[in-house]
């Protein structure tokens, strides 16, 4: 027997049965830290970082990219060409705005 998925009911079965049987031990919580019982030679092992090996490839470039701020790009200022102030340009000059 089987349903439209094309699996059979007694594989359901199993699937189910393992599931209560992997749940069906009763697991109990870790005591407290305090209350365990850790042997000395374990407490005296000093634990040391892993070796650290040369990775494969190109390594990256130390260069950290600068932004707007820090010095990599300059703003220049903007200069009128008609009246030669500065902090606009031509386009948007008002001094000869509506000469023609």
């Amino acid at each position: 027997m089987s349903d439209s998925f094309g699996t059979s009911i007694g594989v359901i079965c199993m699937i189910d049965k393992n599931f209560q049987d992997t749940y069906a031990i009763q697991i109990e919580p870790l005591p407290c830290e305090s209350t365990w019982n850790i042997p000395s030679h374990i407490l005296e092992e000093v634990m040391l970082p892993p070796i650290v090996r040369k990775q494969p490839g190109r390594p990256p470039s130390n260069d950290r990219k600068k932004g707007f701020n820090e010095g990599k790009y300059k703003r220049s200022k903007v200069t009128c060409s008609k009246c030669g102030t500065s902090g606009h340009n031509k386009k948007t000059c008002l001094k000869f705005a509506y000469q023609n």
